[in-house]
């Protein structure tokens, strides 16, 4: 099961219908990336509870925060990028990549600061 693939379905279809929040299972992946997310500002935050995650939401002028996200990695196709393509990225315009380095799940913008690569897993526009 594509867990990550899941958890964007579950905060897409909860901001759809405007939920304040939508819970999902508590998966360490998952908690990561959720961290990034708070730290970018589009989600207000998150509460763990036993086997479950509630994820809080966030809305600007009735719209959900996160416009578009979408899994760039997947299980049977995995994307990696390097330190010096990211460079070369560098110009996204609003856009930001989540990326699995060794580091942790950082955003392209801190990977380029620890000059890293590693696997794509999120766009967000």
């Amino acid at each position: 099961m594509d867990h990550i693939s899941s958890l964007l379905t579950c905060i897409r279809n909860g901001q759809g219908v405007k939920l304040l929040n939508v819970k999902y299972n508590k998966i360490k992946l998952c908690t990561q990336i959720l961290d990034v997310l708070i730290r970018k500002g589009f989600i207000r935050g998150y509460k763990v509870n036993n086997n479950t995650i509630e994820i809080l939401l966030k809305y600007f002028k009735g719209f959900g925060v996160i416009k578009n996200i979408q899994r760039v990695s997947k299980p049977g196709n995995k994307v990696y990028i390097s330190s010096f393509n990211l460079w070369k990225m560098q110009n996204l315009q609003n856009k930001i990549l989540i990326l699995s380095t060794n580091h942790g799940i950082l955003t392209h913008n801190e990977a380029l600061e620890k000059r890293i690569g590693g696997e794509v897993i999120l766009k967000i526009d």
